[in-house]
């Protein structure tokens, strides 16, 4: 893909293929809508784990593989519907609550002022 996001309406479940890796970063509102995901699935399946205690390993076992799983796909080509240029880069451990690492990253976020279309590379530090 060539064209880049210039506004709000790259936000939707039909995704797409994004080729270069760079441009795979992810938005503030689709860490949300991630959020809300895991939210529902502890609520509603994994009632041994929380939302508050949810691990980014635990998080992209039980849901993030099962949904890229089909297209072999990452997940910001499940959501969105061009290329998002990555922004800023985040470095996790996997054993970091998903709730901690999202609720750091939208208070960068408002902190910073960041357009709606400015993304994460979030990567893993084993």
């Amino acid at each position: 893909m060539s064209r880049l996001a210039d506004d709000s309406s790259h936000f939707n479940n039909q995704g797409c293929k994004i080729d270069r890796v760079e441009m795979r970063g992810i938005t503030i509102q689709q860490l949300q809508d991630i959020f809300d995901d895991v939210k529902k699935l502890c609520e509603n399946e994994l009632k041994l784990l929380s939302i508050d205690d949810i691990t980014i390993d635990q998080f992209k076992e039980k849901l993030i593989l099962k949904q890229t799983e089909n297209r072999k796909c990452s997940y910001v080509e499940l959501k969105a519907s061009c290329e998002q240029k990555t922004t800023w880069c985040v470095v996790y451990r996997p054993s970091q609550s998903f709730k901690e690492i999202f609720t750091v990253l939208k208070q960068h976020s408002i902190d910073r002022e960041l357009d709606p279309t400015d993304s994460y590379w979030i990567h893993v530090r084993i």
